[in-house]
């Protein structure tokens, strides 16, 4: 039997207004996450989710374990996605530290014909971890100038509010 998750419109709307945005998009995420399935397209998200998703994915990596690990681990496929989703929300300043990091990175082709990431000089490491300063200074940075990654996630949000826990409001897919 299917789990069925529900949030009365009131509460849904508050957590919208939340003044803390970094509260108000792990509220929204805790109402998706028992439908979201990682081997599915889109991770059975709508598209506004699938991209707040991406965004928070690609922050928490590279703050837990940098730029090298993250982009040894996924594809040039799933790079593009995070790369849309960073633009969707208006995190300029994030896509052009991804691609300073990706310029970085060395690749090669394998027997296979596909691209893996080669491993780094110590001095190519020390420059993405740079990188890992800078996110976490446009993060501090003013919001007219940069919006932080949860208040960026917050304006998309309520920009597309009628993207968001479509499900979990009673209004289907």
């Amino acid at each position: 039997m299917a789990v069925e998750v529900r949030i009365h419109d009131g509460d849904f709307k508050r957590l919208l207004n939340n003044e803390r945005p970094n509260a108000a998009i792990s509220g929204i995420e805790r109402f998706w996450a028992h439908r979201a399935d990682p081997s599915k397209p889109d991770y059975r998200l709508t598209e506004a989710e699938a991209t707040i998703h991406r965004v928070r994915t690609y922050f928490g990596e590279v703050m837990s374990c940098g730029h090298a690990c993250i982009l040894k681990r996924i594809d040039d496929e799933e790079l593009g996605e995070i790369e849309a989703a960073l633009e969707a929300v208006s995190l300029s300043a994030a896509i052009e530290v991804l691609a300073e990091a990706r310029q970085l990175m060395v690749h090669r082709q394998t027997v296979t014909g596909a691209v893996k990431w080669t491993n780094l000089s110590k001095d190519r490491l020390r420059q993405l971890n740079r990188l890992i300063g800078e996110i976490r200074r446009n993060d501090d940075a003013d919001a007219a100038l940069e919006l932080s990654e949860a208040k960026a996630l917050l304006v998309f949000a309520r920009a597309n509010v009628d993207d968001i826990l479509r499900p979990e409001r009673g209004l289907g897919w």
